[in-house]
């Protein structure tokens, strides 16, 4: 009996290798493609400065009782 090529196991299992892609970019329609191929985003600092005074604060209303 051959090995099952799907389910618990499998090599459909294992994760792609780290810095791999598992797809083959160049079948993906042209707007998915350049969505994929994009750099990835560089991380916006939100942090206030009137805000730094060490107090745990609610993310949602800035109290800081909680």
């Amino acid at each position: 009996m051959a090995a099952s090529l799907d389910g618990p196991g499998s090599p459909q299992d294992v994760p792609p290798l780290p810095g791999s892609f598992p797809l083959d970019t160049s079948k993906l329609p042209q707007a998915i493609r350049d969505e994929v191929e994009a750099p990835d985003p560089v991380a916006i600092d939100t942090s206030a400065s009137e805000l730094k005074d060490g107090l745990n604060r609610c993310p949602k209303c800035g109290a800081s009782d909680i």
